[in-house]
């Protein structure tokens, strides 16, 4: 695409402007614009906290299973929500398993159990899409 030659701002008539800017008409017109762009984030962000609150529960119903101490809950919730956002964040299946062990590594060099990573690695279903 060719670029457009510069024109200078010095041609610019702030009393032109002026005329066609009505300070009545310019919030209302923006406050519409944005109440429809912060629905769709309200959308969002309510069905993204409640997937979180699922993955919460799942969590918690496998470490119940293992009785695992409540000192020892928050490192494992810690690993699962690292894991289940970097999985979305990827797109390649190839990205989010490298992730995974870049993580999982991490995750039982500080002491966690293997078999209950394994657990909230089937519970996360690492290599399905978002």
């Amino acid at each position: 695409m060719p670029r457009r030659e510069y024109t200078w701002t010095v041609e610019w008539d702030p009393e032109r402007w002026l005329e066609h800017y009505h300070e009545a008409q310019q919030p209302p017109a923006v406050a519409k614009k944005l109440e429809q762009k912060l629905e769709a984030v309200r959308q969002k962000g309510a069905c993204a906290l409640a997937e979180f609150f699922q993955l919460v529960r799942r969590i918690r119903k496998i470490l119940d299973k293992h009785y695992m101490p409540r000192e020892l809950r928050p490192f494992y919730f810690s690993y699962a929500e690292q894991l289940y956002y970097r999985a979305r964040e990827y797109e390649w299946t190839v990205d989010r398993v490298n992730e995974w062990r870049i993580l999982r590594m991490k995750w039982e060099a500080r002491g966690l159990r293997p078999e209950v990573l394994d657990e909230i690695d089937q519970a996360i279903k690492l290599g399905r899409g978002r």
